[in-house]
């Protein structure tokens, strides 16, 4: 019951930080598909569906993987993005596949009908117990799209000091300060999943700092109002 709990909550987060993400940043600038096509240093398969694996790393604790690919053709690409297409990684080590979390909203991946060139988009796989980990070698497939031996990268993420004291509790009694504790690492939890979806993109940042100083505020509050 508690790790389904922590399961939903997680999706529900990382969901809600992507959603913050591509609606509320303006797309990369665009270029010319065919140029960029020449001018990187690209593999066969990224070449042939007119895209560029940015990065795969690990976020929601290891829970999750987090796909990042730039589109250079948008016509190529457009296979990629569509919602027909299914998504898997393989483990190469132990052959497992992981496929793409489901929740109430759909699948946590990106799809549109347009793909930009210049954009980044993202996938997210499903990875229980860390099955996968950082440094490990796996194999990326949406449709007839097969990339092999694709490195997962060190997430790379901390949480920015936030400058925030611990609030002032002698009054309280230790039952109320343990509880406080308790949500305040629970909250910085969920902070750390936020800045790790920003890529150090300044506005998401501030976003995540001010929903987390916000709730722990409200928590704060709550709790020493009981």
């Amino acid at each position: 019951m508690i790790k389904s709990f922590i399961w939903k909550r997680i999706c529900l987060i990382t969901l809600f930080v992507f959603l913050l993400i591509v609606f509320s940043f303006p797309s990369h600038i665009q270029a010319s598909g065919q140029n960029q096509l020449k001018n990187e240093n690209l593999s066969e398969p990224e070449k042939r569906w007119g895209i560029k694996i940015e990065s795969l790393r690990p976020t929601s604790g290891g829970r999750m993987l987090d796909l990042r690919f730039r589109v250079l053709d948008p016509v190529k690409a457009r296979n990629l993005l569509s919602k027909g297409k299914k998504a898997y990684i393989i483990d190469q080590k132990k052959g497992r596949k992981l496929p793409v979390p489901v929740t109430k909203a759909g699948p946590m991946r990106q799809t549109t009908l347009k793909p930009q060139a210049g954009r980044i988009y993202f996938v997210l796989f499903a990875n229980g117990n860390g099955l996968v980990q950082e440094g490990d070698k796996v194999t990326v497939i949406i449709g007839d799209f097969r990339a092999e031996n694709v490195l997962v990268a060190s997430s790379g993420m901390k949480p920015s000091s936030l400058g925030l004291k611990p609030p002032e509790l002698s009054e309280l009694q230790r039952k109320k300060w343990e509880k406080i504790k308790k949500v305040q690492n629970v909250l910085l939890n969920d902070y750390r999943v936020c800045l790790e979806h920003c890529s150090n993109e300044p506005r998401c940042v501030g976003k995540c700092e001010k929903m987390f100083k916000n709730r722990l505020e409200s928590e704060y509050q709550s709790l020493i109002n009981e």
